[in-house]
This record gives C-alpha cells, sequence and structure tokens, in this order.
C-alpha cells in the first residue's frame, strides 16, 4: 500500500532567486535529502530508515541531532489520503518490536506483538511558520508549505502529541511541533558473495557436516562482544546471555559478510532468517559458554599437571542438540571470540561424515519420547570413532550440520575460551523438517 500525501504548496512572497537562496539555506543546515520522499520510499520498498530530531540542548551537548538508537522499519495498515492521516507502524530492526503510543501524554514504548500500529498519525512536510498539523482527526487537513522539504513532521490525532527523540536516543510525544530528518539505511543485511565458499568448501560440508570460514566475523564485533563478557565477569562475577547486547548478535548475525553469505549459500538466497529479539527461539537461538581454564593440579601449579588432565574426546563423548526431536534446527553456528588453535584449549570437536549415519538415525528414533537421562548416558550411544578438533583462530566460524555429532573438550591452557553458538532454521523449517530423518541434506541446496 502507497502513502498518497497531498501536500500543497501555499504562494510566498519574494522573487524566484530569494527562494533559490533560502533554499541553499536550508540545504546547508542538514544533509539529510527529502525526507518524505525518503519516508515514502522507505515504506513501498521495506527498507529501513534512521530518524533523528533537532536536539535543543546544543548549548551543553556537541550533537546537532538527536539520533533513533534503532533502525526503523515503517508498514502502512490504513489510510485516509483526504485528510492525509495514516495508520502507521514503526518497527525495531534490533528488537523486533513495535513503537506504540500509551494513554499517558508523552508515553511512548517498543512493545512486542505483530503488526502493532500508532494509530491515526498526520504525516506532513515540516515548516515553522505555515505548517498547521491537525489537532483533531474529524478536522479537516491544512494546508502545507514544502519550503522546508528536509524534514517531516508526524502527528498523532488521538493523543495529540508530536513524535520526538530525546538526547537518549529514544522517542517521546511533544506538544511542541517537531522536525524529523530521515535518512535512508537500506537494507541492513549484508549482500550475497558467492565466492564466499568454494566447490571443496560446499562438498567438505556435504560430506563431513562442517566447514570452517576463516575471519569470518569483523574485528569490531568481536572486540565489542569480548568487551562485554569481560565487564559481566568483573562485575557480576558471571555471564548473563540475557546481559548481551540484543543489537551486537543482530550485528554479528546479520551484517558480518562473510557468515551471512555462507548461510545464504548453503540454505538458499532468502531462506536464511534475521537474528532479531533475544527471545525469538523459533528462527535462529543464541548461546554464549564460557569455558575458564580447568582448575590446577592438586592445588598446585605444574606444568605437566594440565596436559596429564586433558583427554581427547572418546568415540562415545559426542551428543547432538536435542535429540528427542527429529529436526531441532538446520545449522550450528560456532563463531569463536578467542583463539583456539590447538588441543586443549576448550575447542569444539565433531564426528566427520556421522550427520548422514544410519547409527545415529537409529539412536534419534530410540530418543524421541525418552528423558535426558537416557539419552545422555553414553552406553546408549553407538560409536562414532575419532572425534577431530575444530581449531578456531579469533573471528573465526565454524558452520556444522544440525545433525553433526559434537563434543566440548576441557581447556587446559591459561586463557578463557569465548565462543557464540547460534542455532539457525530455515525459513520454511515447517516444511524441510518433515524428512530430516530420512534426508538430512533435504534443505541444503549444495
Amino acid at each position: 500500500m502507497k502513502l498518497n500525501l497531498k501536500i500543497k504548496n501555499k504562494k510566498t512572497s519574494g522573487s524566484a532567486e530569494n527562494k533559490d537562496e533560502e533554499q541553499d539555506s536550508n540545504d546547508e543546515d542538514n544533509d539529510f535529502g527529502d525526507a518524505l520522499e525518503t519516508f515514502l520510499s522507505a515504506i513501498e520498498s521495506q527498507s529501513y530508515i534512521e530518524i533523528c530530531a533537532p536536539n535543543p540542548n546544543t548549548t551543553t551537548s556537541n550533537l546537532k541531532y538527536n539520533t533513533a538508537e534503532l533502525p526503523l522499519q515503517a508498514s502502512l495498515r490504513g489510510e485516509n489520503p483526504d485528510k492525509q492521516i495514516y495508520n502507521l507502524s514503526l518497527q525495531s530492526e534490533r528488537e523486533n518490536k513495535f513503537l506504540r503510543f500509551f494513554a499517558k501524554e508523552g508515553m511512548l514504548n517498543f512493545e512486542g506483538g505483530e503488526g502493532h500500529a500508532m494509530g491515526g498519525v498526520l504525516v506532513q512536510r515540516y515548516d515553522d511558520d505555515n505548517c498547521t498539523c491537525m489537532a483533531d482527526k474529524n478536522d479537516d487537513a491544512e494546508e502545507c508549505s514544502s519550503s522546508n522539504s528536509s524534514a517531516i513532521t508526524m502527528y498523532n490525532t488521538r493523543f495529540k502529541v508530536y513524535l520526538s527523540v530525546n538526547e537518549w536516543g529514544m522517542f517521546f510525544g511533544s506538544k511542541e511541533k517537531t522536525p524529523l530528518y530521515v535518512k535512508s539505511l537500506g537494507n541492513l543485511v549484508a549482500d550475497v558473495d558467492e565466492t564466499v565458499l568454494s566447490e571443496e568448501d560446499k562438498e567438505h560440508f556435504k560430506t563431513q557436516g562442517y566447514v570452517i570460514l576463516k575471519n569470518a566475523i569483523p574485528t569490531k564485533y568481536v572486540n565489542a562482544a569480548r568487551k562485554n563478557v569481560n565487564w559481566q565477569i568483573g562485575n557480576n562475577g558471571n555471564v548473563d546471555v540475557k546481559k548481551f547486547p540484543v543489537p551486537l548478535r543482530c550485528n554479528i548475525f546479520n551484517h558480518s559478510p562473510i557468515l551471512w553469505s555462507a548461510l545464504n549459500i548453503l540454505l538458499g538466497p532468502g531462506n536464511v532468517p534475521l537474528w532479531q529479539d533475544m527471545w525469538d527461539k523459533d528462527a535462529v537461538g543464541f548461546q554464549l559458554p564460557i569455558r575458564f581454564p580447568n582448575p590446577p593440579y592438586n592445588g598446585e601449579f605444574r606444568p605437566d599437571a594440565y596436559q596429564r588432565l586433558y583427554q581427547r574426546p572418546g568415540p562415545r563423548s559426542w551428543h547432538v542438540d536435542n535429540p528427542k526431536e527429529k529436526c531441532p534446527f538446520n545449522i550450528l553456528v560456532g563463531v569463536a571470540l578467542s583463539d583456539q588453535l590447538e588441543d586443549g584449549s576448550g575447542c569444539t570437536y565433531v564426528y566427520p561424515g556421522k550427520h548422514t549415519s544410519e547409527e545415529l538415525k537409529e539412536y534419534k528414533e530410540k530418543c524421541i519420547g525418552t528423558d535426558r537421562e537416557f539419552f545422555e548416558n553414553s552406553e546408549n550411544k553407538p560409536d562414532m570413532g575419532e572425534a577431530v578438533p575444530v581449531l578456531l583462530g579469533m573471528g573465526d566460524v565454524v558452520l556444522a550440520h544440525a545433525s553433526l555429532p559434537h563434543s566440548a573438550s576441557a581447556n587446559v591452557s591459561g586463557d578463557v575460551r569465548y565462543q557464540i553458538f547460534f542455532r539457525v532454521k530455515h525459513a520454511k523449517f515447517g516444511e524441510v523438517k518433515k524428512d530430516w530423518m530420512e534426508d538430512p541434506m533435504k534443505c541444503f541446496v549444495v
């Protein structure tokens, strides 16, 4: 649905030359472009925008604009073109929630739910002298000058407040008419690079069940993740996955070009869901396991003691995630936030090629309807042979088939093992999981 705003220009005094000078002056004040056109284009293309408002506290702040901290996607839920009132929704890309007005004046917040709308919103070009927005949805719309095309106003006709942004990047309702500047962010996910996986990589994933991506996560995201984890450990003594920032999760998963490309190559373009909300387990699950070094041998710091404590995972030390379900997800994504370049560094071990084995299929069929004690008992597991360490450098990623048996290992190094795991489901998971046991490679296009 398109926004068919009927904007009319009032005649203003002055020569054409003066008008040109006035427009040039306006263009120098900001570099946002035509806010209304950007806003309408974003709705039609379902791309993302950033909304800014002038900062009134420039005397105490270097910020010229207050910028909403969350990239937004605007959608049209209904319209009344004759009165220029539109039922809009603004959805946060990072939190997967919708901006809602509440009855108390000035109260706005992002709420969960599907398709929440802001109610009747009058969207007009901003003009400080000539633009008067409607005070009630039953009134006739006022004509609005377009002398300042770089800004718009958004007026909620029910609560009679303008949308604005405060210095903390939060939206609020204001009685004062507030110009909003709109910047297009385009598509927030990385483009798919088909060269990220070679034919050998694709074949290795198909036959061995996993593939390693070198330097897949940008250093800035790795450092930000380590900083958050270390801060939590230093202040709380442990790591709470709920306190790992949602925007950072999105950046790592959605905005790492190599990782995003590899996932789309394996599952097919358009079949990889965005990582959105921390509770959105239906699409992409999130885990943050930190493995500290093993305790010293008998309380003594003896160099040889670490190696004597360390043992490789055995042929029955493996597990598969949630074996009670035939197909809990499709790809396990392991992101290394620290170097795991040798045995004993707490690295993950895998059992290559066993994701399609008949032994695994029979084991999973036995697990259905059983309790945890059954499927964790090594005596009930088939022999999967020798485990292989997945050796990763900081910023590397391993993509493993969800049915590939794998195991944790002891950390006998002197460093903490930092790791993130995403569990990814195909966008059409309900369809592809039906024959997962019979054809574990069905949802993959390699």
